[in-house]
């Protein structure tokens, strides 16, 4: 399921708002459409072209990130 356009405008209004808006705002949207968003089992099923950072779960990568 994808966001609606209306949710997707108020993520990017949360965005002038700084994290903490973000943050509320994505708690909303998990409630109101939780499928919109990864778990950590659906991100094992993922494969991502950079190598995730951190401890975020993943199947496999294409290649390294590049470090700067």
């Amino acid at each position: 399921m994808k966001l609606t356009a209306n949710q997707q405008a108020n993520l990017v209004t949360a965005a002038n708002g700084g994290v903490d808006s973000i943050d509320a705002t994505i708690q909303k949207l998990r409630q109101e459409c939780p499928t919109a968003f990864h778990t950590n089992q659906s991100l094992l099923t993922r494969v991502f072209f950079h190598r995730p950072a951190g401890e975020t779960p993943y199947r496999s990568f294409v290649r390294n990130s590049v470090q700067r």
